[in-house]
């Protein structure tokens, strides 16, 4: 009997609660990104095709841009036996993106023209399904992108109104795949979910100017990405019980509305602060094979950003950029139950929540533009779990990204 219970507790699956995938919709906000994406309502020019595409009016240079980043993975989980022993476990990962490329042009003195190639989905993720012993049982990498093909337009209504719209069409992949694990042993079995995702949508945008304040909404309508699946498993078909039951689906997206407000009177310094909601609705679709957290609850998330720009140095004349985000996540660390374990307490219940720090700067020479930004995001959460023993688990991880982006621009 004492050998039969050592058995279970060695191989007792015990998920990893992390965010599972970033499945939140990502807006270009170009130098902002160094005020972690606040500026909705200030923004102008190159930036704005995908930021707010209201802010194209009255483009006076065309422009052309390009951004790019590195982002490195931190994941971390202490795991303990109550009274008995404790261990930490350590993984990381790194991943490059290509985010975007513009390019603008002004139609007349009031009305602007841009088109973009633009990252809108970016999930990642590199987990393990552990036994409480901690030992890897199955091991998986899920990446992929989502990009938008956008043409943007914006107007100038008056001296104080400015109005634009976009028009997108998304087309992208996201690959899962898991490898098993099991001290080597099952190091035969894989499986493979690659998923299409292919849609279109538009997107509204206005600012309200004045000389020291301005006031920006945005909103774009829900709409559908048809998701193809193909799949691939080994030979003994273990893992084919962890495909999706669809072959084609259609993930409803959500209607996204954001507020954002800019005050720019106090000398050279630009106040932001923008509120976001993505409103989701429930959906079948599942771009992971395993979810390590369960599946997507798909709470809205309603998002906060602030950030400030403001030169410090008279020479250089430099800026810097500051900034924090708020941003609940899909997933909650109480959304899915262990196998045969029982959940006693759980702190963010409701939604992971990730903190979001960033700060940037800027370099410029002859026409061209150098934004630079770096970010700090923290997310973690913490449970009780009640096996044959007591298990207190914490979790945190932590996301580093250095982001560029180069702009032209030349005089008409």
């Amino acid at each position: 009997m004492r050998l039969k219970s050592l058995f279970v507790i060695l191989l007792l699956n015990c998920q990893l609660f992390a965010q599972n995938l970033d499945l939140l919709t990502h807006h270009a906000s170009g130098k902002y990104r160094g005020m972690a994406g606040a500026g909705m309502a200030a923004v102008q020019g190159v930036s704005s095709v995908d930021f707010n595409p209201a802010g194209l009016a009255g483009t006076q240079h065309i422009s052309f841009s390009t951004s790019q980043s590195t982002t490195y993975y931190r994941y971390a989980l202490f795991r303990q036996n109550v009274d008995k022993w404790a261990f930490n476990l350590d993984w990381h990962s790194s991943q490059y993106n290509f985010e975007n490329i513009l390019a603008v042009i002004p139609l007349n003195k009031k009305i602007g023209l841009g088109i973009g190639y633009i990252q809108k989905l970016n999930p990642f993720l590199k987990n393990s399904r552990r036994a409480i012993t901690g030992s890897s049982l199955i091991n998986q990498v899920t990446d992929g992108s989502v990009y938008a093909l956008t043409v943007a337009s914006g107007v100038t209504i008056s001296k104080n109104i400015l109005l634009g719209i976009s028009l997108a069409r998304y087309t992208g992949t996201v690959t899962s795949k898991l490898q098993g694990d099991n001290h080597g042993r099952e190091l035969f079995k894989s499986a493979q979910l690659e998923s299409d995702l292919k849609g279109m949508n538009f997107d509204l945008g206005i600012i309200f100017k004045s000389e020291k304040f301005s006031a920006g909404v945005a909103f774009a309508p829900p709409f559908e990405l048809t998701v193809d699946t193909q799949k691939q498993i080994s030979e003994d078909n273990s893992y084919a019980s962890l495909f999706p039951n669809y072959d084609q689906t259609k993930w409803k997206m959500p209607w996204i509305g954001r507020l954002g407000f800019a005050y720019t009177g106090y000398q050279n310094w630009t106040f932001a602060f923008d509120l976001e909601t993505h409103h989701y609705e429930s959906s079948e679709v599942r771009l992971n094979l395993v979810e390590f957290g369960g599946a997507p609850n798909w709470k809205d998330s309603n998002i906060l950003r602030a950030g400030i720009e403001f030169y410090p140095f008279r020479r250089p004349h430099l800026p810097v950029r500051l900034g924090y985000a708020y941003i609940p996540q899909l997933y909650a660390s109480n959304q899915a139950i262990g196998e045969g374990n029982t959940i006693l307490s759980y702190e963010n219940t409701k939604q992971n929540i990730r903190h979001l720090f960033a700060a940037g700067t800027k370099l410029s020479y002859s026409n061209f533009i150098l934004n630079l930004g770096l970010e700090y995001a923290l997310l973690k959460w913490h449970r009780d779990l009640q096996t044959l023993d007591s298990i207190v688990d914490d979790y945190k991880e932590k996301n580093y990204v250095l982001a560029a982006e180069l702009i032209c621009s030349f005089q008409q």
